[in-house]
């Protein structure tokens, strides 16, 4: 399933033409996967952009020690950063 969940990533990047046309494929596609309907929320979420990382929490007003993600403690904490670009989730990935 992580390959399937790479790839409506990398479709919902691609350049939206026709009026969304691609984004309600991802999304259409995301709904049909045969997954459980928590990890279909996290990744309508993710695509959305809409998880509570500590960049939005900031943002917000929630007072924080810090923003660094947990993993690294190397870049600011934020939905790009957490599955895409930090080191501990290229590992985690790399193992789908």
């Amino acid at each position: 399933m992580c390959f399937q969940f790479d790839m409506l990533i990398i479709s919902y990047k691609e350049p939206l033409k026709g009026g969304g046309g691609v984004e309600n494929n991802v999304f259409e596609t995301l709904w049909k996967t045969r997954v459980t309907l928590k990890a279909q929320v996290l990744g309508w979420r993710l695509l959305l952009d809409k998880l509570p990382t500590k960049a939005k929490l900031i943002v917000k007003g929630i007072p924080l020690q810090h923003s660094l993600c947990e993993f690294c403690i190397e870049c600011e904490e934020t939905t790009k950063h957490l599955f895409f670009s930090c080191s501990i989730s290229q590992k985690v990935w790399n193992m789908c």
